[in-house]
């Protein structure tokens, strides 16, 4: 890769209403290659539907027997909506699948379904929840990580940059620029020695230190000993 490389800028999580003006409003000064944010052209039925439980304690039922199970060989996921504070709507997720709302109750007989509301993409909006821009080269790319991090209005959003190649930039520990990693620096001080690890040694006693006594030294103890027994009688 070089530095004249196009680069992709990704941004997500993205309100999926968001309006070409506003993406290019924000990326026109940067002299993009190309746009590629495919929008549904129809209003178009998603696989996922909001369900209604009778209650709270029906919900958690529904989660904890269903939750992973197989829909037509297909693992299905099932969450509860944080957004209401009761407890009894749930997510229920069939990707891969098209199901309508009276399949999605005939699957859940049994359990205490107040409502089933399939989940709908209107015409115009995006297809998934990223933007993405294609910049004509790595320094107009951390031109855009600089800028964007520094703007109020664009701080929160979350950027992530790939090569023509699919795989992501690599970016520096050190300096935070995009292209180089922290081995190969400039801004790294060559003067600043490599760390290196030593074994770790369990700490010594004084009396561990001390040299052992050989027997000679043994014997000559006692042999004392002996003598200041004797001088005593």
């Amino acid at each position: 890769m070089t530095k004249t490389d196009p680069i992709t800028v990704r941004i997500q999580p993205i309100d999926r209403t968001i309006a070409d003006e506003k993406i290019h409003a924000l990326f026109d000064k940067y002299s993009p290659v190309s746009y590629d944010n495919p929008r549904y052209e129809k209003d178009t039925p998603l696989n996922y539907c909001i369900i209604t439980m009778g209650d709270k304690e029906a919900a958690d039922t529904l989660i904890k027997e269903k939750n992973g199970s197989e829909w037509d060989k297909v693992k299905i996921k099932i969450s509860i909506e944080r957004k209401d504070p009761s407890g009894s709507t749930v997510n229920f997720s069939f990707r891969g699948l098209d199901k309508s709302e009276d399949d999605v109750k005939k699957y859940l007989k049994g359990y205490k379904v107040k409502s089933v509301e399939r989940g709908v993409a209107k015409k115009g909006t995006l297809i998934g929840y990223t933007v993405n821009v294609v910049l004509k080269d790595m320094e107009t790319a951390n031109k855009v990580k600089t800028e964007f991090k520094n703007n109020e209005e664009t701080k929160n959003y979350g950027l992530k940059f790939f090569k023509q190649t699919g795989s992501a930039v690599e970016r520096c520990y050190i300096c935070g620029t995009l292209g180089h990693s922290k081995k190969n620096c400039p801004e790294k001080d060559p003067a600043v020695p490599q760390v290196l690890k030593h074994k770790k040694t369990k700490a010594v006693s004084q009396s561990e230190k001390s040299v052992p006594e050989d027997k000679e030294q043994k014997k000559n103890k006692k042999g004392v000993k002996r003598e200041k027994q004797n001088t005593k009688e």
